[in-house]
């Protein structure tokens, strides 16, 4: 890749600007060429290293878009800035937490020491979560965590379908999707933003 990158570089001028170029990364499970789901983050890193990507202006051809863009620019920000990844994690806790407890735990662990920036450790940790197959236990207990959000304001008739919905996804008679749809519409009853704002509802 460097090579090519380096011997289409000689074809650009300063009036150009930086050098332009589209980077994916190959689907497993789909015919060649297709985009993967998200950009996995070590081997972006590698690849810029490899390229000095700093002088390059890198567009990312992958299926979350925009969810990609932002892992790679803050693994690659040279302002290390704990914030950045407290701000990732509001949106990515519950996603994570119905994949992995022991990936939430680990990230949690990860953003304690404000002092650090472990980006791409982080990122990593997101990665290998949302690989993971559903579990019920798991997807049942952020479930739970998010109904926590507005089960006191919540009327009677809601409670009862909520804890009949989850009692049945429980014991195979009700999908997640079915489950996450009844939240979303609490969520968005209950002007719960930061619900709303996560990517709980999204991946």
């Amino acid at each position: 890749d460097a090579y090519w990158v380096s011997l289409c570089k000689k074809t650009w001028n300063t009036d150009d600007g930086l050098q332009k170029i589209h980077y994916s990364q190959q689907n497993e499970s789909k015919r060649a060429g297709s985009h993967s789901e998200t950009i996995n983050v070590n081997e972006f890193i590698a690849f810029y290293n490899s390229v000095q990507g700093e002088d390059i202006d890198i567009m990312l051809e992958v299926k979350d878009k925009n969810l990609s863009a932002v892992k790679c620019i803050n693994s690659l920000s040279p302002v290390k800035a704990i914030n950045k990844l407290e701000k990732e994690w509001s949106k990515y806790k519950y996603s994570v937490l119905e994949k992995s407890k022991q990936g939430y735990d680990e990230i949690r662990q990860l953003l304690k020491n404000k002092n650090e920036y472990p980006a791409v450790e982080f990122y990593t940790v997101i990665e290998h979560a949302m690989l993971k197959e559903e579990s019920p236990g798991n997807a049942l207990n952020a479930a739970l965590h998010v109904w926590g959000y507005f089960k006191e304001a919540a009327q009677e008739n809601e409670k009862t379908n909520f804890l009949a919905l989850s009692s049945a996804y429980q014991n195979g008679g009700a999908t997640l999707a079915r489950m996450k749809r009844l939240l979303f519409r609490l969520a968005e009853k209950y002007s719960q933003e930061y619900l709303l704002d996560s990517y709980y509802f999204d991946l």
